[in-house]
């Protein structure tokens, strides 16, 4: 048996680099930015991303988390299997963007620029996703790494030194479409070194076969995304971009540490589709492991951020920070506790070919947390919407823990074979 701790955590501890170069810079940019601009351009470039962050998962179609399996399974043939991926994935991305752009009228308030609308309609073009599944699928994490370093270290410049009140907010977006093309060109540029020259293909069958297998995991992540971002676009439709801003603040410890969860399943994710394809008596010894990990970091994080987050929160904005806000910071502390195994289990779910639960795991997520946030925020502003994200994860997570309990109980003569 191939020893399961060295690796995935040597290759954890490159996906949290990678993240974490994305993540701290997003978390200063979003510090520095609540003191720049005004309450009101600060929730509409966190609603922008938000927006971004939906269609960019839309885009993606579940090609992404498709090419990043059949690549890990089938390491040889990444040079075959990568043209005809992104050719599909390039189609599925554009129809992604012109939706974004003829539902513009919609999705922003009319004095917002013009350059910030479309700006963040070319994010879901460029977005640290568009070609990073090949480096993963090969266990490159490593340069995926050091490449995200470079390429948010120059969006933070970016930032802290050309954006510095609401008529240079324009330039947020901007900085981030040029940031994930720098991420894009170094990430190709390895590739074509190593595995030869990129030329898409837009093959019937071949393209029939690669959204036969993503739409599942498509429909799932975008509902993720959406299962995610949903509390600051609801806020945004219904309550304005200034209570976007004060829910956003307190959002953001919340939002760093739940992604460790995805980031583990990341950094497993290859292992598992190894085992679950190759040697399924392993599977549940292995995942067992894991999951034990993963919930003792949930706890750890929940119990430090109900404690210090507050107090953090109240030494860096002794003047805008608002006690609301200090409130949902308690609340989602305790929806941390869940988040993160949710978001570790959902990620995983493609690598033992339950994708499809995906879909109904992150549909239970969106109806209860619009339906619940829209009730909860109209009663109890913010804080309502909070508790509204805390009995979402609740409900989610006991779901996945009972696919994963009956998966698990099957022998492996009783799985599908691909």
């Amino acid at each position: 048996m191939t020893p399961l701790r060295p690796t995935v955590f040597r290759l954890f501890s490159w996906v949290v680099v990678a993240s974490l170069a994305r993540q701290l810079v997003f978390l200063v940019v979003n510090i520095v930015l609540f003191e720049r601009l005004s309450r009101s351009v600060y929730g509409a470039i966190a609603l922008g991303f938000a927006y971004r962050a939906v269609f960019a998962g839309l885009g993606e179609f579940g090609i992404r988390q498709t090419g990043w399996r059949d690549i890990a399974r089938h390491r040889d043939r990444a040079g075959e299997l990568t043209p005809a991926l992104l050719g599909a994935k390039s189609a599925t991305t554009m129809a992604a963007v012109a939706l974004y752009l003829g539902l513009m009228p919609l999705l922003w308030e009319p004095q917002l620029p013009l350059a910030i609308i479309l700006f963040f309609g070319l994010a879901i073009a460029f977005n640290g996703g568009t070609f990073d599944f090949p480096l993963l699928g090969l266990s490159r994490m490593d340069l995926v790494a050091r490449y995200s370093l470079v390429a948010y270290g120059a969006y933070l410049v970016g930032c802290l030194m050309l954006v510095h009140d609401d008529t240079t907010a324009w330039r947020v977006p901007a900085f981030f479409v040029a940031s994930m093309g720098l991420l894009i060109s170094l990430e190709i540029r390895w590739f074509q070194a190593n595995h030869g020259p990129i030329h898409l293909r837009f093959r019937h069958l071949e393209m029939r076969r690669i959204f036969r297998q993503s739409w599942p995991i498509g429909a799932a992540d975008t509902l993720h995304r959406l299962a995610v971002a949903y509390p600051v676009i609801l806020l945004g439709l219904t309550a304005g971009s200034n209570s976007v801003g004060n829910y956003r603040l307190g959002e953001l410890g919340f939002a760093f540490l739940a992604h460790f969860g995805h980031l583990f399943a990341t950094a497993s994710f290859s292992h598992v589709s190894e085992v679950f394809q190759h040697r399924r008596s392993e599977l549940s010894p292995a995942l067992t492991r894991l999951a034990g990990w993963v919930m003792a970091g949930a706890l750890l994080a929940g119990s430090g951020l109900f404690h210090f987050g507050p107090r953090l929160l109240t030494l860096a904005f002794t003047e805008n920070a608002v006690q609301e806000t200090l409130r949902v910071v308690q609340v989602l502390a305790g929806a941390l506790i869940l988040a993160v195994p949710a978001r570790f289990l959902t990620a995983l779910l493609a690598a033992i070919n339950r994708q499809q639960v995906m879909l109904v795991a992150n549909s239970i997520a969106v109806v209860l947390g619009i339906g619940g946030g829209w009730v909860a925020s109209s009663t109890y502003g913010i804080v309502g919407m909070a508790w509204a994200v805390l009995a979402t994860e609740a409900i989610r997570t006991g779901f996945l823990v009972i696919v994963y309990w009956q998966e698990l109980r099957k022998s492996p003569s009783d799985r599908p074979v691909d």
